[in-house]
């Protein structure tokens, strides 16, 4: 179920662009990225992490790995962003998963849903109706089939309560390729940019997009420089992968107008931030006007009114009056 979002005085809200991408005034920059962690005494991570975001002009940030746990407050204010995470309810700080919006665009915040450590959501109310955004943080390799199975099952079960023709953006470090030039193979699904060799992982995330015909868009725009398809490095550098994905339903292809990596961001993680530009205008929030009360006092100069309002507030005064004759001028 979604957490419900009670309405702030509304302000306005100023959308941003990012680096090396045409402004819009419509446009929205979402991005997910693998921290490794925001779990410090000091919060210096996450104060990195919101540093980042405000240089880059982010607006909506997906992030795995955060290792926050459920016994810490699932929504807090930071920095003028809004941080809401889901984590593991055994005080185990491991996975865990978040997304932190402007506080600007929270005015448009209509509820959230923490599913577990490794699925969580939100809705955003929009012109074109509303937005649901999704972060994910699939197991790797190193997990049974059971697990990797399930993460897509629980994934699968949350699409299906949505209402029809909502509009959906899946983030998320989904540790699996997608494999190069296996735009023929999934037409629409996956374009002719991704990199390496596809692996059972990546079939898996191919086969879930495919039935629910979504597109992976990270895979479909062709860039100058191999590093901006590159989402994780291996420590000693020879090994480079794509397994962060940013995901969208087929129809919605057109609402993106770009997505890449950007490896100018610096969190201390082998993840590189992921960075697409989505086309989604917000409505704008009504102000209410509130207006002074006002009395008529010209109704005073009515002899029998006037003589009720001097009755009427004797009376109110009465008890006051009772209580000064009683006790003490200080009581």
């Amino acid at each position: 179920m979604f957490t419900l979002i009670q309405r702030r005085p509304p302000v306005p809200v100023k959308l941003r662009g990012c680096e090396n991408l045409p402004e819009d005034r419509n446009a929205i920059n979402i991005g997910t990225w693998n921290v490794r962690t925001l779990f410090d005494k000091h919060d210096t991570k996450l104060m990195n992490l919101l540093y980042e975001m405000k240089r880059l002009k982010i607006d909506v940030l997906g992030v795995s790995e955060t290792h926050l746990t459920s016994e810490m407050e699932e929504s807090f204010e930071c920095n003028g962003f809004v941080v809401i995470h889901s984590g593991r309810n055994d005080n185990i700080h491991r996975q865990g998963v978040a997304i932190i919006i402007t506080k600007d665009l929270s005015e448009h915040l209509v509820g959230y849903n923490l599913g577990s450590e490794r699925i969580m959501s939100f809705q955003l109310l929009t012109q074109y109706g509303p937005l649901f955004v999704f972060q994910v943080y699939a197991p790797d390799s190193s997990y049974s089939y059971s697990d990797k199975e399930e993460i897509f099952h629980q994934l699968q079960h949350q699409l299906n309560l949505l209402p029809r023709k909502s509009h959906i953006i899946l983030l998320g470090d989904f540790n699996g390729k997608v494999g190069k030039n296996n735009s023929s193979n999934w037409p629409g699904i996956c374009g002719q940019h991704g990199l390496g060799q596809m692996n059972e992982e990546g079939e898996r995330l191919l086969n879930f997009c495919a039935a629910n015909n979504f597109s992976v868009m990270n895979t479909m725009y062709k860039h100058r420089n191999k590093k901006r398809l590159v989402t994780w490095v291996s420590p000693d550098g020879k090994v480079q992968n794509q397994i962060d994905f940013i995901i969208v339903p087929m129809d919605q292809k057109k609402l993106v107008k770009n997505c890449r990596v950007f490896n100018s961001a610096d969190i201390y993680s082998d993840h590189s931030l992921l960075m697409a530009r989505y086309i989604m205008p917000l409505p704008n929030l009504k102000k209410f006007k509130r207006s002074p009360k006002r009395f008529d006092v010209t109704r005073l100069k009515d002899k029998q009114i006037s003589e009720n309002f001097k009755i009427k507030l004797g009376v109110s005064f009465q008890p006051l009056l009772n209580a000064c004759e009683e006790g003490s001028l200080d009581d």
